[in-house]
């Protein structure tokens, strides 16, 4: 079975979602929050090739007026949210990304790479927003895995030590596949010089990074050994068994129900949006 860091994500917070927008491929409803960060990492993407920050907001701005150019048009807008104030914001972080970045020595190796490698009988894909190699603190070469955040809460370590995500890419970018490309797969093709990348970084350690965008913040999201790479195995397995079984058993919590947009499929929860922003009463 094929997987990928958002579906195994997507399951962990409430499989019978993950049934809706991976099996049944429902549409979803397209937020003004996700385009903006679609926007924000297109404008990443060239900066990181070229360096030219004032090219970097063109695009941002370009793509944030007609995000159709990107295939993602809004469909609506989450409160306190405003053309303008995320326009403001995503200037200003693209200049403070490049105050940060510009006089860094470090080797852009990818961006937005998309990727696809085995995993036992199983595949699993991706896009990384970015790959590069830079000096650790001790001044030791190690090979980078960004990923980039504009609207996620700071996470904790540990969340950071379990995330799928990045045992995923730990685990991808030490395969051959995510170099070379996947089986002549036009998706999935290989890095420019794949072969000498691939010899030149295969045993250079891997460090991943949670970035986030809005306070220009970066941690890091902890080393991967074979345990977290066994415990993302069982839960590819346990996944493809509750496909073949027809079992989706829904969540009805706070984090998998408020943004859910399959609510009316869903059948079983009554939506709770409107109880958002209902007054608590005072039991005092």
């Amino acid at each position: 079975m094929k997987f990928n860091a958002s579906m195994l994500k997507r399951w962990m917070l409430c499989p019978l979602q993950a049934r809706f927008a991976e099996l049944d491929n429902l549409p979803w409803r397209q937020n003004a929050k996700a385009t903006f960060g679609t926007c924000i990492h297109e404008a990443l993407e060239g900066y990181n090739q070229h360096g030219n920050v004032d090219e970097a907001i063109k695009r941002f701005k370009q793509t944030w007026h007609e995000p159709e150019i990107l295939g993602a048009g809004i469909d609506y807008w989450p409160k306190i949210t405003t053309y303008g104030g995320l326009r403001k914001r995503g200037i200003e972080i693209l200049q403070e990304y490049d105050s940060h970045h510009a006089w860094e020595t470090r080797t852009v190796v990818a961006t937005e790479h998309k990727f696809c490698v085995p995993f036992g009988e199983h595949t699993l894909s991706g896009i990384v927003d970015l790959v590069e190699k830079k000096k650790s603190g001790r001044g030791k070469n190690v090979l980078r895995i960004v990923d980039y955040k504009t609207n996620s809460k700071q996470p904790t370590l540990m969340q950071l030590r379990l995330d799928i995500q990045f045992t995923i890419y730990s685990y991808a970018s030490e395969q051959p596949e995510f170099w070379l490309g996947f089986e002549n797969d036009p998706r999935y093709p290989p890095m420019p010089n794949g072969a000498n990348l691939y010899e030149a970084y295969k045993k250079l350690p891997r460090k991943a990074i949670w970035y986030h965008l809005w306070g220009n913040k970066e941690i890091d999201a902890g080393d991967r050994d074979d345990a977290d790479m066994m415990r993302l195995y069982r839960v590819c397995n346990e996944i493809e068994r509750a496909v073949k079984n027809e079992i989706y058993i829904p969540s009805i919590g706070a984090d998998s129900c408020t943004w859910c947009d399959y609510t009316e499929e869903c059948g079983i929860v009554v939506p709770i949006h409107a109880k958002l922003h209902e007054p608590i009463e005072d039991t005092d």
